[in-house]
C-alpha cells in the first residue's frame, strides 16, 4: 500500500496511507466550493499526524470530503474555520478517529453513508456538530459532541431531502 506525505490541497485517487506533513493554514489554496483534501479512492487512511487543517471561513469549503468510497479512515487531525469540517457522501465503512473539529459551520456531515464510526473525537463550537440524513448509519463511540451553537447532533428528516 502507498504511503504518501501531503503538504497542501490534494485529490486522493489511489488506495494507501496519506500523512499530513505540515499544518495547513488559511485554507491551503482552497477556493469557493472546493475541499482542501478530496478522497476519491477506496481503502484510504488519512493520518493528520496531530496537525491542523485550518480554513479561512469561506462559505461552501471543506477541509476533507470523501465521496463514493469504501473503507476510509480519517484520524489524528484538527479541523477549524471551514464551512464543513469533514463530509462523507455515499461512504461505506468510514471512520473518523481522534479528530478535533471546532469552529466550523458544520463539524461532521454524513450523506447516504453506512457503517460509519466516529471514535475518540471532540466536536465543539461549530454551528452544527454532527449532521446526518435519514439514510445514513453513524455510530459515536467515546466521542464528545458539545457546545455547538445550533445543535450538537442533527438528523435531517427524509421529508426535507
Amino acid at each position: 500500500m502507498n504511503e504518501i506525505e501531503l503538504y497542501g490541497k490534494t485529490t486522493i485517487t489511489e488506495p494507501g496511507t496519506y500523512t499530513l506533513g505540515q499544518d495547513i493554514p488559511y485554507g491551503g489554496g482552497t477556493h469557493l466550493s472546493e475541499a482542501c483534501f478530496s478522497i476519491e479512492a477506496n481503502d484510504v487512511v488519512f493520518d493528520g499526524g496531530g496537525l491542523t487543517i485550518g480554513g479561512n471561513g469561506v462559505s461552501d469549503t471543506s477541509a476533507i470530503v470523501a465521496t463514493d468510497v469504501q473503507n476510509v479512515v480519517i484520524k489524528n487531525v484538527t479541523l477549524a474555520r471551514w464551512d464543513y469540517g469533514i463530509r462523507f457522501e455515499n461512504v461505506v465503512g468510514g471512520q473518523i478517529r481522534d479528530a478535533e473539529v471546532t469552529g466550523n459551520g458544520y463539524g461532521l456531515v454524513f450523506h447516504d453513508s453506512y457503517l460509519c464510526i466516529i471514535r475518540d473525537s471532540h466536536v465543539s463550537e461549530n454551528l452544527l456538530g454532527v449532521v446526518f440524513d435519514s439514510f445514513s448509519d453513524v455510530a459515536l463511540l467515546d466521542t464528545t459532541v458539545e457546545s455547538n451553537s445550533g445543535r450538537d447532533t442533527f438528523r435531517i428528516p427524509t421529508e426535507l431531502l
